[in-house]
């Protein structure tokens, strides 16, 4: 499956967006919480992406994502 870059319009890499630990997307003036818990990232309006950081899984699943390199731009699906 081709899948084309929404902002310039070229062929998107197809691979898999990874962590070590919480990855998360925090809306603009916000400020990360000193406590990284669940309550408190929903508060700030937080989405956290998979795979949860509250997940016991000893093997978490990846989210896929889209890399386009010709304007640097990464998109992934969440939820």
């Amino acid at each position: 499956m081709t899948v084309q870059c929404p902002y310039c319009g070229a062929e998107m890499t197809c691979g898999a967006l990874h962590s070590r630990g919480g990855v998360y997307f925090l809306p603009e003036g916000e400020k990360a919480p000193a406590l990284y818990t669940e309550a408190s990232l929903d508060r700030r309006g937080a989405v956290p992406l998979p795979p949860s950081p509250w997940s016991l899984s000893l093997t978490p699943e990846w989210p896929a994502a889209y890399t386009c390199y010709a304007c640097q731009k990464i998109i992934l699906p969440y939820g």
